[in-house]
């Protein structure tokens, strides 16, 4: 058996333990048009961001088993892999501590008036306490707005609750119906003190906070987003936090995505802390995908009654 990983820069994990599962070809990132190269002999694909389309499946005559890194599958093409027996995993909720620490991190950050150097990334200004705009806010007490309910939010759901603030979960943005123990989007937007987004990124989602939502919010709100950068409409977000109308934000997410945020033709916005998508990749969070791609590849052995090799590879 032969595991190829086609996007290595997109896998946070420790793969120790993987590469003596059986011979490991790793590459740190897969164009398209090199694809079909990399995986014509593999039995099983790792992958993160990289689509894998039937045409492309139909010529990986062996691959038996596809593992994604991540919650979404959608860059997989699911139908096939049923017709033709290729069994798909994903490996969710590896970096939920993370994550969810992360936005607390973000969220005390902003309401204490820490600066931005204290993530990484410098954005707010370094000037003292008393000559800032907003007093430093208590979060205790504060409503949360969770957009998104799957394993990132529940765990900060639990942090949140830890600290005593109130946890509401938002209903889909365009639903027809309120589900038992959500509110309406609209009416998270208007009630909440932190709006923290933990959805995937879709069709559906993508750009979901624009000027009109950023106009609804309750005024002082701070968003936190540490799940996609594009579910943000950016040049809405930069005029609503110069405007006031966002008391701040707390982004982890690709710098390279940021351009309308950190234009060099003005100001970066106040109160704006940027991660560089450093939030999923803890030590812990780490380890726990590289037991969790183990775990997913042996339960796959296992059930085919195949038996395991161990060999070693570098990058390429």
């Amino acid at each position: 058996m032969q595991i190829v990983l086609l996007d290595l820069d997109a896998v946070p994990a420790d793969l120790a333990e993987l590469r003596q599962i059986a011979p490991c070809r790793e590459y740190r990132f897969t164009s398209p048009t090199e694809l079909i190269g990399r995986c014509q002999e593999v039995d099983v694909v790792v992958t993160a961001n990289v689509a894998l389309t039937a045409a492309a499946m139909r010529k990986m005559p062996n691959l038996e088993l596809v593992v994604v890194v991540g919650p979404s599958l959608e860059r997989i093409d699911l139908a096939f892999c049923h017709e033709a027996g290729i069994a798909v995993r994903n490996c969710d909720g590896y970096a939920e501590v993370g994550l969810a620490e992360h936005a607390v991190a973000l969220m005390l950050s902003l309401s204490r008036q820490l600066p931005g150097p204290f993530c990484g990334v410098a954005s707010l200004a370094l000037a003292e306490a008393s000559q800032l705009n907003m007093p430093a806010q208590d979060l205790r007490g504060q409503v949360l707005g969770l957009v998104g309910t799957g394993t990132m939010g529940r765990s900060l759901a639990r942090l949140a609750k830890a600290m005593c603030m109130q946890v509401v979960h938002a209903e889909r943005k365009h639903a027809v119906s309120v589900r038992d123990g959500y509110v309406r989007f609209q009416d998270a937007l208007a009630t909440c003190d932190v709006l923290s987004l933990h959805c995937i990124l879709t069709p559906e989602t993508a750009g979901m906070l624009g000027r009109a939502e950023f106009a609804a919010m309750k005024r002082g709100a701070l968003l936190i987003n540490t799940a996609h950068g594009a579910l943000v409409q950016l040049g809405p977000l930069r005029q609503a936090l110069q405007d006031g109308c966002l008391g701040g934000a707390g982004l982890d997410c690709d710098l390279n995505d940021l351009g309308e945020l950190t234009r060099q033709d003005s100001a970066i916005p106040p109160h704006l802390i940027i991660t560089p998508r450093v939030a999923h990749r803890s030590s812990s969070s780490r380890k726990r995908l590289g037991e969790m791609l183990v775990e997913q590849i042996r339960s796959h052995l296992c059930a085919n009654g195949k038996e395991r090799s161990t060999a070693n590879q570098n990058p390429l």
